[in-house]
């Protein structure tokens, strides 16, 4: 397996990559699935992320949509999907530290 934590301003997040076995199994979850689960990152420009993503193989699940209405509104969120099918959300907040 491989190991990496990432830390910030009050918390640490530790993200696991197993190896093996050749046969485990994978989580296709949607959004609207109970037990879906995905990492959330504020980001200050989400096209921007999305091509340090592709980089590493990290793909847009859908085009980014604009935040309409809620605590949110006018700012954009994509949804991408990662080589082991880990979702990863990218909101986007001005002037958020990346």
């Amino acid at each position: 397996m491989e190991i990496a934590f990432l830390r910030g301003p009050g918390c640490t997040v530790e993200l696991i990559e197993y190896k093996a076995p050749a046969s485990r199994g994978r989580v296709e979850a949607r959004p609207c699935d109970a037990g879906f689960a995905h990492m959330a990152f504020d980001v200050d420009d989400v096209d921007a992320a999305m091509v340090e993503a592709k980089k590493h193989r990290v793909e847009p699940i859908a085009p980014p949509v604009p935040i309409n209405d809620g605590p949110n509104k006018g700012r954009r969120v994509v949804y991408l999907r990662d080589p082991d099918g880990v979702t990863i959300e990218f909101i986007e907040i001005p002037g958020a530290k990346q």
